[in-house]
């Protein structure tokens, strides 16, 4: 009696065993292999390359091509008014590939909630890297092999961040490995970003012409437009809206961080104000892409296409309230925006 249960559970655990042994030859055999960090390798004419590997069970559309087969895969995050078009402009055509990175997820909150609402519920938080690859094999043939970056525009409005496909995208983009999607993460200071807001909502409520978004490098004229002070609210009302614009800067940062996106965080001021071109040399080293060694202002600014638009780095010069305005902010939290 006890030989036979023996006998029982020792054929018992030999069919478990060929029964994992067949199971782990058949996923081998497939080529999907659960890896740390959620990425299976993958093989094509030999070569091996990493690709999403998602629990969720979802199979991408579109395969991103590695590094050195194609322009890098690259998320521009910035609000409105920070520089994102000149910014995106300039990296792109001193990496090899000039080219446009479009605001697919909205210019405003309204479309940013639209788009988002919009997003196919199969698809959800993969709807970032497939655009991206999307954009990626649109370029092949155009670009030389290992240069170039192509991608989009996020404008990270807190209704994007708050979406569950917005907070998943995120997470999603992480998981990314050879090629890796990386994110440029561009803010300006609040201060700045409210008046050249106010500047141009001021244009689009009066009986002037509207004023240009951004202006070609040498006009003139355009440029000139650009430059009138500008009256800024004060009180309770300024600092309303000072806290928000840093809230949202810092949301967007930690989710970045948290989430172990691969990320560079640069700032307007930085590459627009400065006397060198540290800032613009980060954003290389992050890419890997673009000069690598000593890099001037010269030879950055040889690379726009858009001007830079504002007057004076002194606020005092560009807020025709500013005495009011410094009132308000001496002694707060946002006394070191003021320049």
């Amino acid at each position: 009696s006890i030989k036979i249960v023996f006998n029982s559970c020792f054929i018992l655990v030999g069919i478990l065993l060929l029964s994992r042994t067949w199971s782990m030859s058949s996923i081998e055999d497939s080529g999907v292999r659960s890896l740390d960090g959620g990425m299976s390798p993958n093989s094509t004419n030999g070569d091996v390359y990493y690709e999403n590997y998602s629990n969720d069970g979802y199979t991408p559309t579109c395969q991103l091509l590695p590094e050195e087969e194609g322009p890098l895969p690259v998320v521009l995050m910035a609000l409105g008014r920070s520089g994102s078009s000149i910014t995106w402009g300039t990296v792109a055509r001193m990496t090899g590939y000039p080219n446009i990175a479009y605001e697919v997820t909205g210019q405003t909150q309204n479309k940013t909630i639209a788009f988002f609402d919009s997003i196919n519920p199969t698809v959800g938080s993969h709807w970032a890297s497939e655009r991206v690859c999307e954009i990626q094999h649109r370029a092949v043939g155009k670009v030389e092999k290992g240069n170039g970056i192509v991608g989009f525009q996020w404008k990270p409005f807190l209704e994007s961040l708050n979406h569950k496909f917005g907070d998943g995208a995120f997470r999603e983009i992480a998981s990314h490995s050879h090629p890796s999607i990386k994110v440029i993460y561009l803010t300006r200071n609040p201060l700045d970003r409210l008046l050249s807001n106010r500047k141009h909502d001021g244009h689009k409520h009066s009986k002037k012409l509207p004023l240009p978004a951004h202006c070609a490098v040498g006009d003139s004229d355009c440029i000139k437009q650009h430059h009138s002070a500008i009256v800024l609210p004060t009180g309770s009302e300024l600092l309303k809206s000072l806290k928000r614009g840093s809230a949202l800067d810092k949301l967007v940062s930690d989710k970045l961080a948290n989430y172990g996106v691969k990320h560079v965080h640069v700032s307007y001021d930085n590459l627009y104000n400065s006397k060198n071109a540290e800032e613009w040399s980060r954003i290389f080293r992050f890419l890997q892409r673009g000069p690598q060694g000593p890099l001037t202002v010269e030879n950055v600014t040889a690379n726009f296409d858009l001007a830079p638009t504002s007057s004076s780095s002194s606020h005092k010069d560009i807020i025709a309230n500013f005495d009011e305005v410094w009132e308000t902010l001496n002694g707060t939290q946002f006394e070191h925006l003021v320049h």
